[in-house]
């Protein structure tokens, strides 16, 4: 059934009137024109509308780039930082427990009892010190039956004379902490000459005087 068939069946039956007919009938020559001319419907997505390549990123300016590379430079430096503070951190927790175990290992085998015998030795700074000893414990020290090592304190450094058990322990910890102590041959710790002490200036006596602060 053709079009004017219908139009014609639409306006006898009533059910349309002429401005009716002709307003589609406008509408209808306007839409094939339009499809004649290109014009129809835009596709939109899925329905073969046509994608546009990515486009190539833009280049930096001078004053971009520069910025970029300081940034990055401020970030490496930071990472820098941040490793050396936690390499600071690993040894101080390392020097805190070797201080508190010489402390322990000190305060164990310290032999309080001295005498009047005047023994010279030197500090970590090679600093000329003396302690008040018997003459026996004097040999007792050149024979490596006793050593004098580091007693870490809160405060300062001091030292004491213990026996060969405990100068092989204070080895393990630390050696730096054997201030005197004749191991055995090409083993020794401390040793002063003779020319050495009597040309220093006047040694510190060890009874309770501080070498040098714990954390040196």
């Amino acid at each position: 059934m053709g079009f004017h068939s219908l139009r014609d069946k639409l306006l006898q039956a009533g059910l349309v009137n002429e401005e009716q007919v002709k307003k589609a009938e406008e509408a209808a020559r306007r839409e094939a024109q339009a499809r004649r001319q290109g014009k129809g419907p835009r596709k939109g997505k899925g329905q073969g509308a046509a994608t546009r390549p990515p486009s190539p990123p833009r280049p930096l300016t001078e004053e971009e780039r520069r910025a970029r590379e300081e940034e990055e430079a401020f970030r490496q430096r930071q990472r820098e930082l941040e490793r050396e503070r936690q390499e600071n951190r690993k040894r101080a927790a390392e020097d805190r427990k070797r201080m508190e175990a010489l402390r322990a290992l000190a305060e164990k085998y310290e032999i309080a009892e001295r005498g009047e015998e005047a023994f010279h030795y030197v500090s970590r700074k090679k600093k000329l010190l003396r302690m008040y000893l018997t003459k026996e414990q004097i040999a007792a020290l050149e024979a490596g039956e006793l050593a004098i090592i580091d007693k870490p304190t809160p405060a300062e450094l001091v030292q004491v004379l213990v026996p060969r058990e405990a100068a092989e322990q204070a080895l393990a910890i630390d050696p730096r902490a054997l201030r005197f102590y004749n191991r055995g041959p090409g083993a020794t710790y401390g040793f002063v000459g003779d020319a050495d002490a009597a040309g220093d200036a006047p040694a510190e006596a060890n009874e309770g005087a501080a070498d040098e602060a714990a954390s040196d």
